[in-house]
C-alpha cells in the first residue's frame, strides 16, 4: 500500500462527480478489457487474452494512469477518491490476471488486504473465490459518466506527452531537467478541448 500511496486508505464509494478525465479513462479502458478478456477466454484464445491484459496493465495502467494520479495522491482533498478508484481498478485487474498468474495474484490479493476487507461469500478468503469481473452495463457506465469522448481526449493528451518525450530525447535533454514546451495549435481550440 505504501508504494502506491494508499496509506490511510478508507474504503468507501467513489464519488462520480469528482472523477477527473484520467479516472474516467481508466475505468472505460477497464470495462473494455474486462469484456475483451472474458470473450477471448470463452473461445480459448489465451494468447490474445494475455496480450490484452498485458497491454492494459503495462501500457495504460502503469505507464500512464499511475503517473497521472500521483499529484492527486499527494493532495489530501483529492486523495480519498483517487485511492478508491485505484483500489477498484487493482481489484478487478488482479481478478482478470488470476487465471494466468495465480500465485502472484493471490499474494498481492492477500498483501493488499482484499482478503480482510471482503466478506467470505464475496471472495474474501482467497482471490480464487472472488467473482469474475462483470461487464459494465449501461447503468454503471452512466453512473460514472463513461463514454468515448474521455477515451479520445485522453489519447490526445498522451500523444502530446509522447511528442514531448520524443523532443527531449532528440534534443538530448535529461529527464530530470525541467524543460518548457510552448504549444501552438494549428486550429482554434474551444474551451472544452
Amino acid at each position: 500500500f505504501a508504494m502506491l500511496n494508499l496509506e490511510g486508505y478508507t474504503p468507501g464509494a467513489v464519488d462520480p462527480e469528482a472523477l477527473p478525465i484520467e479516472d474516467r479513462w481508466i475505468l472505460s479502458r477497464l470495462a473494455t478489457v474486462t469484456d475483451e478478456v472474458t470473450s477471448l477466454l470463452g473461445v480459448y484464445k489465451f494468447d490474445a487474452a494475455t496480450r490484452s491484459l498485458r497491454d492494459f496493465v503495462w501500457n495504460e495502467f502503469c505507464d500512464w494512469y499511475l503517473e497521472m494520479i500521483k499529484p492527486r495522491l499527494r493532495d489530501e482533498a483529492q486523495k480519498p477518491n483517487a485511492q478508491r478508484v485505484l483500489v477498484y481498478v487493482l481489484d478487478l485487474t488482479l481478478r482478470l490476471l488470476h487465471p494466468f498468474t495465480p500465485f502472484i495474484t493471490e499474494e498481492l490479493w492477500q498483501g493488499m488486504g482484499y482478503a480482510a476487507d471482503m466478506p467470505a461469500e464475496q471472495g474474501g478468503r482467497s482471490i480464487m473465490h472472488a467473482p469474475w469481473p462483470k461487464a459494465f452495463d449501461e447503468e454503471l457506465l452512466g453512473h460514472y459518466g463513461l463514454d468515448d469522448c474521455y477515451l479520445e481526449m485522453t489519447e490526445q493528451k498522451y500523444e502530446l506527452v509522447t511528442l514531448g518525450r520524443n523532443l527531449r530525447r532528440e534534443g538530448n535533454i535529461p529527464s530530470n531537467k525541467k524543460a518548457r514546451f510552448i504549444l501552438k495549435p494549428a486550429n482554434e481550440i474551444s474551451a472544452h478541448d
